[in-house]
């Protein structure tokens, strides 16, 4: 079985911190550019849309889902009432 490369253990994420750490007290100038750069590219991404579309899309489905288990625990019921009518 292959191993997910995505996921790290903890001790590579206290790794990763403190080498994120150390390069922000060796070149703070850089560190400080390089955050405001990746906030200021996270903060064009249109999550709040995203985020709208899946709920608008969730709710949408919500419906006919409901109406197939209705539909569906209906025959359920209707089956187990003619197989105890049939089988005294």
């Amino acid at each position: 079985m292959k191993k997910d490369p995505s996921l790290h253990s903890p001790s590579q994420v206290d790794e990763l911190l403190h080498r994120a750490e150390d390069y922000a007290r060796r070149e703070p100038t850089r560190a400080t550019v390089s955050a405001f750069g990746a906030g200021f590219l996270l903060n064009l991404l249109p999550l709040g849309a995203i985020a709208g579309a899946l709920v608008g899309v969730a709710f949408s489905l919500v419906r006919p889902a409901l109406l197939f288990l209705g539909l569906f625990k209906a025959c359920e019921l209707c089956r187990s009432k003619t197989q105890t009518v049939s089988n005294p």
